[in-house]
């Protein structure tokens, strides 16, 4: 079941590579703690395209219900599609997207559109969402701001996560810039 964003308390998104990186590890305590530790108390969550990102890589009807109650029991999907945040969620990320191209044409090109979408996300809710991910090279700084970021093993390769926040004062510094060229 989806819900919106409360706005009293701090969530984490967690992306498809997060996901799937912490599935195999088996116990995400070490990141769990580590991030809590960075930003008190937190509510796990996605977004519908991760559940279908995450979804679409099982192999059975097994293992498609067995990555179903995983994600039912770990994450609470954030609603996307309330009303309110639709329109809006789609504009940030639109905007997001012009400048990350003008900031970066080369990095630009390797990020997805659930990325931009995610992206936007955080941009409508910067005080209290943030993004953990694996894919350390899809939000570039500054704009998304390193909160904390660590390594850890996972299937013998040492793999590197990070929290992010959206930076809305270097935000607004770059969509100035791109505004006036």
């Amino acid at each position: 079941m989806s819900q919106s964003i409360s706005l009293e308390k701090n969530w984490v998104l967690f992306d498809t590579c997060s996901i799937s990186k912490i599935s195999v590890i088996g116990d995400a305590t070490k990141i769990l703690s580590a991030v809590q530790s960075r930003i008190g108390s937190f509510t796990p969550a996605i977004t519908s395209l991760i559940r279908f990102e995450y979804l679409r890589q099982s192999k059975s009807k097994d293992e498609f219900e067995g990555f179903r109650d995983y994600l039912n029991d770990t994450y609470t999907e954030i609603d996307l599609y309330s009303k309110e945040d639709l329109f809006d969620i789609y504009n940030l990320s639109s905007e997001l997207a012009c400048v990350c191209r003008f900031v970066s044409s080369n990095h630009y090109k390797h990020i997805s559109m659930v990325d931009f979408v995610h992206g936007g996300l955080l941009r409508r809710y910067p005080r209290n969402l943030f993004l953990l991910t694996f894919d350390i090279n899809d939000f570039l700084t500054p704009i998304f701001k390193l909160v904390h970021h660590e390594s850890i093993e996972v299937n013998g390769k040492l793999e590197i996560w990070a929290l992010y926040s959206f930076d809305q004062n270097e935000f607004h510094k770059y969509i100035d810039i791109f505004k006036n060229k």
